[in-house]
């Protein structure tokens, strides 16, 4: 795993890299809300890692502006699509990617899906995206996969499923916005999903 420094239009962004040999494909992971304590350490990101490990596809996981060690500050979720974007150019750019899969879980959802019109994403899987509070997103057209909290406070599990009827939606009984004990049905639902099943 390589700690990599990041230029965004706000400063340098710090992300951690994870990126097999001889690999053209990096999933992106985006953190979720910062001012609730949303960093790229999150467990629920630490679960779509380890579901992509035992594929080809490498994994960036970064902070947002304001997080951590990345310079600016939080802007609303309007600069942390600009995010989103420099980290894609830069894999792009410097390490040779051809095929990029946008993740995020909650805010870190709503922003990959904010991206995806910016950016030629093969592929997007959002855990729990707060459609509701940004009604100007739209799904788009690539292979997209939705996990969903059948208790989920938060994200109101039917009414997102309904918003993404395009995609490949999973709900996952009796777990809340967390997704407490829910790890392993996690990392089979998007193992399926990444090789076609």
């Amino acid at each position: 795993m390589e700690q990599v420094t990041i230029e965004g239009q706000a400063g340098s962004l710090e992300a951690r890299l994870e990126l097999p040999d001889h690999s053209c494909c990096c999933a992106v992971l985006c953190h979720p809300h910062p001012l609730y304590g949303g960093s790229m350490h999150d467990q629920v990101l630490a679960i779509l890692v380890q579901s992509l490990s035992g594929t080809q596809v490498g994994t960036l996981a970064f902070n947002f502006r304001g997080v951590g060690a990345s310079q600016g500050c939080h802007d609303n979720g309007v600069g942390e699509i600009d995010d989103v974007v420099s980290i894609v150019e830069w894999l792009q750019r410097e390490k040779g990617i051809t095929s990029i899969v946008l993740c995020g879980y909650s805010f870190g959802a709503l922003m990959a899906l904010n991206a995806l019109p910016r950016l030629d994403a093969e592929k997007a899987i959002l855990v729990a995206p707060p459609v509701g509070r940004m009604s100007a997103c739209e799904p788009g057209e690539i292979p997209m996969l939705v996990i969903l909290g059948e208790e989920d406070e938060i994200v109101d599990a039917p009414s997102t499923a309904a918003f993404f009827s395009s995609a490949e939606v999973h709900t996952i009984g009796a777990v809340d916005h967390f997704f407490v004990g829910a790890a392993g049905e996690i990392q089979a639902t998007v193992a399926g999903f990444m090789n076609g099943a």
